[in-house]
Formats: structure tokens, sequence, C-alpha cells
């Protein structure tokens, strides 16, 4: 299947669009946090501002390529020279769920750590009641490492991803 969405840097104007989206309680059942409030565009904004200024962070829009409609978000933190943290992903229109965007999202995020910014592992969490997002990332190429209660930590080695592009590559040539 070909890509149906391609990433851009995250805008201080997406927060006109995403500040919506932080208000649909759909969104954040199975994430890490939730707003305690109603978020307001202003609110979105001045915290858009704030992460966009983050050096250890990348952070994504996920729009379509036929439109250029911007429908999700997903990024890294915590980037060092070695490693960095796959820091989540959502989709934040309701009618692009489980039309494998995230999945298109996730290779095209992974591939941009590992060839990009040439990291050597990328490790992530994901709530342990989120087995669609957890196979996902598996699907793409992340091991289980560690589980807690609540969480799983998922990390993924750049020799791995390497053997892993190389399969894919060869199997699509012949």
């Amino acid at each position: 299947m070909s890509n149906l969405i391609y990433l851009r840097p995250l805008q201080i104007s997406d927060a006109q669009i995403s500040y919506q989206w932080r208000n649909n309680p759909e969104i954040w059942k199975l994430t890490g946090s939730k707003p305690d409030q109603h978020i307001t565009s202003e609110m979105e904004t001045a915290w858009l501002a704030g992460v966009l200024r983050r050096t250890t962070d990348k952070r994504f829009a996920i729009c379509l390529k036929e439109t250029n409609q911007y429908i999700g978000n997903i990024h890294l933190e915590n980037i060092e020279l070695s490693q960095a943290q796959y820091g989540g992903l959502f989709i934040g229109e309701p009618s692009y769920w489980s039309k494998g965007i995230g999945t298109q999202a996730s290779a095209l995020l992974i591939d941009y750590a590992f060839e990009t910014l040439q990291v050597e592992k990328l490790y992530g969490f994901v709530r342990k009641e989120h087995s669609a997002s957890r196979r996902m990332l598996e699907k793409g190429g992340f091991d289980a490492v560690e589980q807690s209660a609540a969480w799983v930590k998922i990390s993924m080695e750049r020799t791995a991803w390497l053997s892993q592009k190389t399969r894919k590559e060869v199997a699509t040539s012949q």
C-alpha cells in the first residue's frame, strides 16, 4: 500500500485545529494523560509554542497527500546522540481512525529517526490496554522489553531496522 500521508514539521498555526482534538475525550482514552480542563485555542497555541522550542524534540503534523489536510500528530522526544524516544502518535480526525494511517506515520517517523537523525536506538512506552497500538509498533519493528502494571516499554535498534528495511526492499524488487 502506498503512503496516503506525509509528515511535516508542526507549526504554531496548527493549534487552530489541534485544540479541538484536545477536547475530544475519545482521543485521550488510552493516552498517558488528558487535559483536566477545556482547552482553548490560546492555551493550545501557548503549549505548542513551548514544545516547539525544545531542541530535544521533533514534532510533526500528519497530513494527507491528496488534500494536505492536517489530521494528527507524531513526535520524537529526548533526542540524544545515540537514542530517541518515540513520543507518541495520535490521529485527531476520527474519520481517519483504523485506516492504517498510524502505521504509515510511524514508519515515516522511524525512517526519519534512523536515516536523518542517525540514532542507534528508539524506545517508547505504550499503555498496556492499548493493544492495537502495541501491535502496530511491534509490526513496525519494535520489541516489548519491559512491562509495568500500566505500561509496556518498547525498543528498536538501528541494526534491526536496517535488516528489516533490506528484507522489504528485496521482497518488493522480486
